[in-house]
């Protein structure tokens, strides 16, 4: 059996704000409908420039597909219900805000379904869960004047929350050190730099041993991926220098 299948091509940041949209208005399932412009794999037609036409047996094995199931998103909000809607979100937050799950639910089972593999902490929610530091609420770092040795100046709860769904669901976790873009709520975002490089390595190494050593009475997870910052070449998430990063 062959079947001919076209690929998109478009930039990535007009597919990222794209679907960002959709999921905002629940409506991430219809992407591919709704991104028909992105292509069609119906050879027949005139394709745009930049598309490419794969063939494919299905009837050969050549190998294993390395899964692709991976997304950036958890399964279990910070917050279930309505305590994860952003405080300051503002009155059109439910058509303009791309914050992930603004309901709060637990989909926990729609991942297992999915077969979601693995899953990547950035831009959790729009309180800034998993980030060090920066403008978010629920940033683990609170004050950047505290003891990195001292478990009280972690707020690790709501990150807590998120990464033991994503490993109930999925498994694997990749961890992002970075800060999430909070301009959906009127946040400003801090692109530059930490102002401290070594404090900031000492804030994450602890962060390492909360859920893979059970440091500050945490947890034994044994998270194999760490990823550092986010879109370090886009100005939203770093304003330093490809020598400082």
């Amino acid at each position: 059996m062959k079947r001919s299948i076209v690929r998109c091509a478009t930039g990535a940041t007009t597919r990222r704000e794209a679907l960002k949209k959709l999921g905002s208005l629940g409506l991430i399932s219809f992407a591919p409908a709704l991104l028909s412009g992105c292509g069609s794999d119906d050879i027949s037609r005139v394709r745009p420039s930049g598309y490419r036409s794969l063939s494919v047996d299905a009837s050969s094995a050549a190998g294993t597909i390395r899964s692709l199931q991976g997304v950036n998103g958890p399964p279990v909000p910070a917050f279930l219900g309505s305590a994860n809607i952003p405080p300051n979100a503002g009155p059109s937050f439910l058509v303009a805000n791309p914050v992930l799950n603004l309901l709060g639910l637990d989909l926990t089972a729609a991942y297992k379904k999915m077969g979601v593999d693995i899953v990547r902490t950035h831009d959790i929610d729009a309180d800034g869960t998993s980030d060090i530091d920066g403008a978010g609420i629920n940033r683990i770092f609170l004050d950047w004047n505290a003891d990195p040795l001292n478990p009280a100046s972690y707020n690790f709860g709501p990150t807590d929350r998120v990464i033991s769904g994503i490993i109930q669901a999925s498994e694997r976790v990749s961890f992002n050190f970075g800060r999430s873009d909070l301009s959906m709520v009127g946040l400003h975002n801090s692109a530059a730099p930490p102002d401290d490089f070594e404090k900031y390595a000492a804030i994450a190494k602890q962060v390492v041993l909360h859920y893979n050593e059970g440091w500050a009475n945490g947890f034994n997870y044994g998270i194999q991926y760490w990823e550092i910052w986010n879109e370090a070449d886009l100005i939203p998430f770093w304003s330093g220098t490809p020598e400082q990063y």
